[in-house]
């Protein structure tokens, strides 16, 4: 099964430079990266920003995509980073897992000198970035950036908007069956949003929709005492009470809509990526982030 998701902004820009790199985390695993950087120094700030892509996604596409080389114009340096779960791999991976990943790039980006960052996330990005300030209260961190969130609580949204009570309870026990039967990557289809289907495995369906997964963004964001923005499109394929629910948890929220008239192209802020990170710039300066 396929998702259509748009490669945007894919092209040079002056005065910005991106490299390729890779770094490896803790338990072994090598993660790929775009790292994009202003040429001109004068300029760079202490704050670097870390860009989480969404489901069956990477840093070529969307938000961890556009984001870096416009940012990079005002002085910030970004990394976006392909987690474990990036593209195909994605069945196979945990929101568990992802807390290493998210440590292992940003001890990539303090041995570049960098001790201040902001996180991002688009879509399930979100999920996983909440996840792992909410787990971790890393003090490194100053700001989160959500855009276009998957969900406020991804097992309630399985349950009663993707599959139904009673679907949902016995794909969870299938899971855990085929848990006991060690085949914990055994393929998997699960209904998903717009009526499209989504490949996942036992261990990657538990750790974000199961019953006692821990994606759920409203959780974390209670307890996250930081500057947060949010931003959503007029036209979006995650519904309007999914954000709802996130402006209501979060604590020290801006929030943001920005245009769209189709809701997969809105989804991905295609043709208003300069607006998104113009949004993001003046974030910045106003929660005096940008030192």
């Amino acid at each position: 099964m396929s998702i259509n998701v748009p490669i945007t902004f894919q092209r040079s820009y002056p005065g910005v430079n991106t490299q390729l790199v890779d770094f490896g985390t803790d338990d072994g695993v090598f993660l790929t990266a775009s790292l994009t950087m202003p040429e001109d120094k004068s300029n760079q700030k202490k704050l670097a920003i870390i860009n989480s892509h969404g489901t069956n996604s990477t840093f070529l596409h969307g938000v961890p995509a556009f984001l870096p080389p416009l940012l990079a114009k005002s002085g910030y340096v970004s990394l976006s980073f392909n987690d474990r779960g990036a593209g195909a791999h994605y069945p196979f991976s945990t929101l568990e897992d992802f807390r290493k990943d998210m440590e292992a790039a940003l001890q990539f980006m303090s041995g570049h000198g960098f001790n201040e960052f902001l996180l991002t996330g688009h879509s399930l990005g979100v999920v996983k970035v909440s996840y792992y300030q909410g787990v971790t209260k890393d003090p490194r961190t100053k700001g989160l950036a959500l855009y276009g969130p998957s969900g406020s609580d991804m097992p309630k949204r399985a349950k009663m908007e993707f599959m139904g009570p009673s679907a949902y309870s016995k794909f969870e026990q299938r899971c855990k069956q085929l848990i006991k039967q060690h085949k914990d990557e055994k393929l998997m289809i699960m209904p998903w949003s717009e009526g499209r289907e989504l490949v996942t495995t036992p261990k990657n369906w538990l750790s974000f929709r199961g019953s006692r997964s821990k994606a759920k963004p409203v959780r974390w964001l209670r307890e996250i005492d930081l500057p947060i923005m949010l931003v959503y499109s007029e036209k979006e394929i995650v519904p309007r009470s999914e954000i709802d629910a996130i402006r209501k948890a979060a604590k020290r929220l801006t929030y943001f809509e920005v245009p769209s008239t189709k809701p997969q192209e809105g989804h991905f802020y295609v043709g208003e990526e300069q607006h998104v990170a113009d949004l993001t710039a003046k974030w910045l300066v106003d929660n005096e982030l940008d030192q």
